[in-house]
């Protein structure tokens, strides 16, 4: 499936976001914008809002008020538009345990309706190595370990596309150790910092 193209500077936008559980505001007013090849790191406290902010820009959660863009898209007013153009992995990633990590992006692959054949193979395949998982062959997901399964969750983002465009993780810094490694960040062109942006997030 081939994404709209769109004009915006911007990767990702915040613009005022806020949600509210009753009396309670889970995030109030967060504003920032993700430039295209930036990478940036969402900090804040326990219950700052982090996870809300998030689940919010990936249409998850409603907000209260404010606009969550993706490409210039509005996750929620255009949530086709704005989905495919986006992945998210949180810090417990949805994995089919049933499935091989094979079979697994193959069915991501599927529901992106990427063309079967020979350069899909190739991918996978590649993404496979890159996060060491290649000679897992007939193992099920199931019974991989937490962090074998973050790869599998991060390996889905990236055989989408050549280039991954937008991507949001819940990550900690428990597995840092897999971005400290070079291999996956090959398969996007280059390595670059892992701090290299860091955005305040409200209580």
């Amino acid at each position: 499936m081939t994404p709209p193209t769109s004009s915006s500077p911007f990767a990702v936008e915040a613009q005022g976001l806020v949600k509210s559980y009753g009396i309670v505001k889970a995030v109030d007013g967060v504003s920032f914008q993700v430039r295209r090849g930036e990478i940036m790191g969402f900090l804040g406290a326990n219950g700052a809002g982090k996870t809300t902010t998030m689940r919010m820009l990936c249409g998850l959660l409603t907000p209260t008020s404010g606009r969550a863009l993706i490409d210039g898209f509005d996750i929620h007013a255009q949530p086709l538009e704005a989905k495919a153009r986006l992945g998210y992995l949180d810090e417990e990633p949805f994995v089919h345990p049933h499935l091989t990590g094979r079979e697994f992006l193959n069915y991501i692959a599927d529901l992106y309706r990427m063309p079967r054949g020979p350069e899909r193979q190739q991918r996978m395949e590649r993404l496979l190595g890159l996060f060491e998982l290649a000679d897992r062959n007939g193992e099920l997901i199931g019974a991989y370990s937490h962090g074998m399964k973050q790869k599998i969750g991060l390996a889905s983002l990236l055989i989408r596309s050549r280039s991954p465009r937008r991507s949001a993780s819940g990550w900690r810094s428990s597995i840092a150790d897999t971005w400290s490694r070079p291999g996956p960040w090959t398969s996007c062109g280059r390595r670059p910092a892992l701090s290299r942006r860091a955005s305040r997030s409200y209580s």
